[in-house]
């Protein structure tokens, strides 16, 4: 069964921490779309109207008070302003991950997200060994990163590589952005701000 996780809402994430199978919270104001309604994935699912799937049996995965439902290090994530924001506090080596306490199969998401800094992501299909190893997929941010699929603290590499070019394009930089993605068996497709990067079949994920 394939699963509907959105994050009602929105995630700030700074400078490398990464988050787990999934996130999202209802500040539709303040995200790209906003007030209106926005095909940022494949197909009805991927209809959002006021920062909401329009579609039926999306789970929220971010209550936009608390951290509820999420396992993380103190110190290094807060909710603020509707959003959830994570610091690794400039030149911290440790990457401070944060997971759902809930573990998922295949799953599709929905998600907003900022980024100040240098790079992050959305983790998927990964099995924390500690909150600086968890190894698994990384839906990446970053320059050169953005719209890919980083095989994290394993194989160490890209597994579904997005240009770089055609992803200044349609990033807002500095600003919100949308991930729409689906991890369906040893397949994951991906789409930014709705434009599809692509889909990858990885057995050896």
């Amino acid at each position: 069964m394939l699963e509907k996780l959105w994050f009602a809402g929105v995630l700030a994430a700074l400078m490398c921490c990464a988050p787990h199978n999934v996130l999202a919270a209802d500040a539709a104001d303040k995200v790209p779309g906003g007030a209106q309604t926005t095909q940022w994935g494949d197909g009805p699912d991927g209809i959002v109207r006021n920062g909401k799937p329009t579609a039926k049996g999306w789970v929220s995965l971010f209550d936009g008070r608390t951290l509820k439902g999420w396992v993380y290090e103190k110190g290094f994530w807060k909710v603020q302003d509707g959003a959830i924001v994570g610091d690794k506090g400039g030149s911290s080596p440790h990457h401070h991950y944060m997971f759902s306490a809930r573990d998922y199969s295949d799953f599709e998401l929905h998600i907003d997200c900022k980024m100040t800094g240098y790079n992050s992501g959305v983790c998927c299909r990964i099995h924390p060994q500690s909150f600086d190893d968890v190894p698994g997929y990384q839906v990446d941010m970053g320059d050169g990163f953005w719209g890919c699929l980083w095989d994290e603290h394993h194989r160490q590499k890209k597994i579904l590589d997005f240009p770089a070019e055609e992803a200044n394009r349609i990033v807002h930089k500095g600003d919100w952005n949308h991930y729409y993605f689906r991890c369906q068996g040893t397949q994951v497709t991906i789409l930014l701000n709705g434009v599809k990067t692509g889909t990858v079949d990885d057995p050896e994920g």
